[in-house]
This record gives C-alpha cells, sequence and structure tokens, in this order.
C-alpha cells in the first residue's frame, strides 16, 4: 500500500459538485421568480446567473486544487475548500460512517474531523490504512479466507451464547447463518438472522406479508487486494443488542406465519433465546 497519497476530487468530480450546487441554485430563484415573491421578481435575470456561475466556477476549483486529504505516514492534513487546514493522525480517527453518496470521518470525541464525497480518489486507500490501523483489515489469501471466516464466525457465535446467556428468556429460537455474495471481484460474508416459535416465523407486520429477517456484513474479502475486511466489534456488539429488543417487541405480539418453510442459511445455527 502508498504510504503517501492524496484523497481528493478528479476534475469530473470537481465539476459534478459545482453542477449541483449551481443547478440547484438556478432552481431555487427560479421557482421564486414563478412565484412572483417581492424584491426577488424584479432583480434581473443576468444579476441572478451570474453570481450563481461564479459561485459553481468557485466550487469547481476549490474542490479540484484545493480540498483534499494528504496523506504522509500516520500523518494526514485536511483541507478544505477554503484553503484552512485541518491536521490528525490515524490514531485519531474512531470511525468512518458512509452513505450513499458521503464519507464522515470521527474523531476519538466522536466529534466529526471532516466529510469526503463517495467519488474521491484514494478514499478506498484511506479507509485501508484507517482500518488496518484498528486491525479491521487484514492480509489474507484466497487459501485462508475459510479458515479466518470458520474462526471468527466460531468466535461469534462464542459471544452471541455469552450476550444471551443473562438474558430474560423470549421463548423463541433464533436462527442465525451466512448468505455469501460476489460482486466486482468481492466476497461478502452477510450474518443473517430470523427466529420463530412452536407456530411458526415471526411475521414482519400485522398483515403477516413476510417473515421477519435481519442482516449485517460480518465479512468482506476484495480479491484484487487480498485483503480480509472483518466488523468492528463495536459495531456488532451495538447490533446484536438491537436485535434482542427487535425480537423481544415482536415475541410479544405473537404474529407467526404458520405452516411456512424457508431455505436454510449456510452454517446455519439455532439458539434459544
Amino acid at each position: 500500500m502508498q504510504k503517501n497519497f492524496e484523497v481528493k476530487h478528479n476534475l469530473r468530480g470537481a465539476f459534478f459538485l459545482a453542477f449541483a450546487v449551481s443547478g440547484s441554485l438556478s432552481i431555487v430563484f427560479l421557482v421564486l421568480i414563478g412565484l412572483q415573491v417581492p424584491y426577488i421578481k424584479d432583480i434581473p435575470i443576468l444579476n441572478i446567473f451570474l453570481p450563481i456561475l461564479f459561485i459553481g466556477i468557485y466550487i469547481m476549483w476549490s474542490n479540484y486544487y484545493l480540498r483534499k486529504i494528504i496523506v504522509n505516514n500516520e500523518k494526514c492534513i485536511y483541507v478544505n475548500m477554503f484553503g484552512q487546514k485541518k491536521e490528525f493522525r490515524f490514531d485519531d480517527i474512531k470511525k468512518i460512517k458512509g452513505d450513499s453518496n458521503n464519507v464522515i470521518l470521527y474523531d476519538n470525541k466522536q466529534m466529526r474531523i471532516c466529510k469526503l464525497e463517495e467519488n474521491m480518489e484514494n478514499l478506498e486507500e484511506l479507509q485501508y490504512f484507517v482500518y488496518i490501523k484498528k486491525g479491521v483489515v487484514a492480509k489474507c489469501s484466497l487459501k485462508e479466507l475459510e479458515d479466518k471466516v470458520e474462526k471468527n464466525y466460531s468466535n461469534f457465535t462464542n459471544c452471541l451464547k455469552s450476550f444471551f446467556s443473562d438474558k430474560e428468556s423470549l421463548g423463541i429460537i433464533l436462527e442465525y447463518g451466512f448468505q455469501i455474495e460476489e460482486k466486482e471481484n468481492k466476497i461478502f460474508y452477510i450474518l443473517k438472522f430470523r427466529a420463530k416459535n412452536g407456530e411458526g416465523y415471526l411475521a414482519q407486520n400485522f398483515l403477516k406479508m413476510g417473515y421477519r429477517e435481519y442482516k449485517i456484513v460480518f465479512i468482506g474479502y476484495n480479491q484484487d487486494r487480498e485483503m480480509i475486511f472483518y466488523c468492528e466489534k463495536e459495531k456488532l456488539n451495538d447490533y446484536i443488542k438491537k436485535l434482542y429488543r427487535n425480537f423481544a417487541r415482536l415475541g410479544k405480539r405473537k404474529r407467526v406465519l404458520k405452516k411456512c418453510s424457508f431455505a436454510p442459511y449456510e452454517r446455519m445455527e439455532q439458539i434459544n433465546i
């Protein structure tokens, strides 16, 4: 892996961001003009769109030339679109939270360090560095993968049994196991959960249209990099707690799907909870 690199927009990404902001502002002003809003309706169109054009040009320029994260071994420097700098180290990053468009870095005090767009160059490289430091990512050959999965699945099973050992019994059976998915040279081991009692599987809602199933990505594997990604322990523990609360609520409603059978999961196991 590289030790020195930059996380930044390429020209296309910077242009798209500028176009999105400028387009949004243009639509807002056109709507206001169409609604005959006082003061705004009397402003010449050129006086509105020239500032918007300049805003778009600045956003494109600043995101292409200024806004970035400079990585130099353990040290990182975030530069925002106004040229202001913020220094931090990989150890300062507590978590990385992402959605469909953005990735946000948080420090050990749960304060936001910065927000990045998912299409930035070398963002994946930055994430690998962070996760390697946290022990979440490690080198692993394809031949070693199954052994790694088996070992971590066994550890998870022990943690699951330990968690439910001192909890109030819900009188239901929890089924869990894997669904394995492959996409673009990546392999995902997705943990799936469902619960049943003596009558059938717990139903999803009052209409009883389907059964309640939960899932979380447990392990991911990048075949090109030969890297294995583990679900963070803290995230997994929080998920198990949430799972217990949900099943406790569903179990009290007694909504089940009778006479239904489902295909077993990979490495499927059961535990009374």
